[in-house]
């Protein structure tokens, strides 16, 4: 494993939601690998984004509930 670089490009594996928050797994080209997490109490939304075949089309509306 060639870790002499001072800066790693982490790329995220994969995401899991446990009980306590997220949990990520993470790796560099170089060989390091990384796991985080994310408490539950800290997540917050940041945007909503319509599924693509609800947006309107000219001269409609769309309502939110």
């Amino acid at each position: 494993m060639d870790i002499e670089h001072s800066t790693h490009f982490w790329t995220t594996r994969s995401l899991h939601d446990t009980s306590e928050g997220l949990v990520g797994y993470q790796g560099c080209h170089c060989g390091a690998q990384r796991i985080v997490s994310v408490p539950a109490q800290t997540f917050a939304p940041v945007a909503e984004v319509d599924h693509p075949s609800t947006f309107a089309t000219a001269g409609t509306t769309v309502s939110s509930a």
